[in-house]
């Protein structure tokens, strides 16, 4: 045999041995990595499996949840479905198109249930990688019916019926077995349309119809593998616990009408265009960030017991955000938190109740403030057991400075807007009738003040008493450095004195 022929025999089976072996899952692996996420959420997974060559069949599916302290019991049973090795080192997860989840629940000695059924086209998930570390990956039709009940000993049914219709969802999740088990994803939605019926009891109905735009999310899960103390989460924060999840939806609007009795009671609107959202958890903060943008609530009763008017709002754009810190530190914390409405429209109803003649300014209004700081706190918050007993006992938290970055309100022909920032002594609990003396300084300007107490008062609102009150008020704490335009200028020294505009006034 020549060399050259050896070189064919041996060359292609060293490139086998030299190159990884591909990724390679089975049914029972994907059963595991299943029971690991129920463990890992404190629950306990079983099933009835049989398998039938390639197809592993999982029926009569329970996820049981012990609740600490003896509250109660809660299981939630599941349709079942098929696990079908595909001989790729793949395994398809085939669910039926009926589906019925049950949530039962004992709490205090209390039963209720929730259950949800579905109508859907055949949905399949199929499973990839290797065992211990599984990706999911679908593809599903959005069309569905389907309803959802809650029923409980002490009152009767509610139930809502719905239709959904459009498109479409991609989804895809990774899940990491370990001392943490991590579950990292993202979806994607195309917009689709909605219909609910609802029957709150036997008096009590409504309708419920709209649509959602195009939508995407992203998501991480950090879970200790045994489960955690639901009653301590601050134990689970610290051995890794984690949760941040952010999602987009472009738009979404729905109308609700609800009957009494079977006439006519209320009727709601609300509409919006894009919205995102962040919710984060971790050992050192909460996070909870939201924007959005022409935003609008409408609100009409049909009855006589409702106002006569619409009750209407609107929004350009509006924002929250909010950081703050949930485990006790030794040390200084930070905090955040800023609140922002732009273009601010209340409905011509309401406007009408009390101004009719259309005296004061409808300009679009807007509210904005940014808060941040530091505080001292030594207590987990998300320890609920140490609340359940004597709370007295617990250090209380410090705030140790302020910063007011901006502070804004317009509307009604008024402006005024702010800023400032103090430190706090926690030693002098005293000078302030019991809260940490301040030191620091803080402005403020205002316009069209004196405007608006003129238009009140030419429209009956305000006496002349009550707008000389108003006055002498506004002169006390503002100096006027312009037509209707006022300062204000607000220090406490280390001393504890209240000086505003340099007048000593505490």
């Amino acid at each position: 045999m020549s060399c050259r022929s050896c070189l064919c025999l041996v060359l292609p089976s060293a490139l086998m041995l030299a190159s990884p072996a591909l990724a390679d899952v089975t049914a029972d692996d994907v059963w595991a990595n299943l029971q690991a996420q129920a463990r890992a959420t404190g629950g306990s997974l079983d099933a009835t499996l049989s398998r039938t060559g390639e197809t592993l069949t999982v029926d009569g599916v329970q996820i049981d949840w012990t609740l600490p302290e003896g509250i109660g019991q809660v299981t939630l049973t599941t349709p079942g479905y098929a696990m079908i090795e595909q001989g790729d080192g793949t395994v398809q997860i085939i669910y039926p198109t009926t589906q019925s989840y049950v949530l039962d629940m004992l709490i205090d000695g209390e039963r209720a249930s929730v259950e949800v059924g579905l109508e859907t086209a055949a949905s399949v998930t199929t499973a990839s990688g290797d065992p211990g570390d599984i990706s999911y990956g679908a593809q599903m039709s959005s069309d569905m019916s389907g309803y959802f009940q809650v029923a409980s000993e002490d009152e009767g049914p509610i139930r809502f019926d719905f239709d959904l219709a459009g498109g479409g969802m991609d989804f895809s999740y990774r899940v990491t077995e370990g001392p943490l088990l991590t579950i990292a994803g993202q979806s994607t939605a195309t917009p689709a349309t909605f219909d609910i019926q609802m029957a709150m009891g036997p008096d009590v109905t409504g309708v419920v119809a709209g649509e959602v735009g195009a939508s995407n999310s992203q998501f991480e899960i950090r879970l200790p593998a045994d489960g955690f103390d639901l009653l301590d989460v601050a134990a689970a924060l610290r051995a890794g616990l984690l949760f941040d999840m952010t999602s987009v939806m472009e738009s979404n609007s729905y109308s609700t009408r609800v009957f009494l009795y079977g006439q006519p009671f209320s009727e709601e609107e609300r509409w919006s265009g894009r919205t995102e959202n962040r919710l984060a958890l971790d050992a050192d903060r909460l996070i909870y960030d939201l924007t959005g943008a022409d935003t609008a609530i409408m609100m009409r009763g049909e009855n006589d017991l409702d106002l006569p008017v619409d009750i209407a709002f609107e929004a350009a754009a509006a924002s929250v955000h909010i950081d703050v810190p949930v485990s006790g530190r030794d040390s200084p914390q930070d905090f955040d938190l800023r609140i922002n409405a732009e273009g601010l429209r209340m409905g011509a109803g309401l406007w009408a109740l009390f101004d009719p003649a259309k005296a004061i300014p409808r300009d679009p209004a807007t509210f904005g403030i940014d808060l941040s700081g530091t505080v001292l706190n030594r207590v987990d918050l998300l320890d609920f057991r140490q609340f359940m007993g004597d709370v007295s006992r617990l250090p209380e938290p410090e705030l140790l400075s302020l910063t007011l970055s901006r502070f804004i309100m317009t509307g009604a022909g008024t402006e005024t807007t702010g800023s400032g920032a103090f430190t706090f002594d926690n030693s002098d609990m005293e000078s302030f009738d019991g809260l940490p003396r301040p030191e620091g300084r803080a402005d403020f300007e205002a316009s069209g003040i004196e405007g608006l107490i003129e238009t009140l008062v030419s429209m009956g609102v305000m006496t002349q008493d009550d707008a000389f009150g108003a006055r002498m008020g506004l002169g006390m704490v503002t100096d006027m450095v312009g037509d209707d335009s006022y300062r204000s200028e607000v220090e406490i020294n280390a001393e504890g004195h209240v000086i505003v505009n340099g007048q000593r006034l505490r």
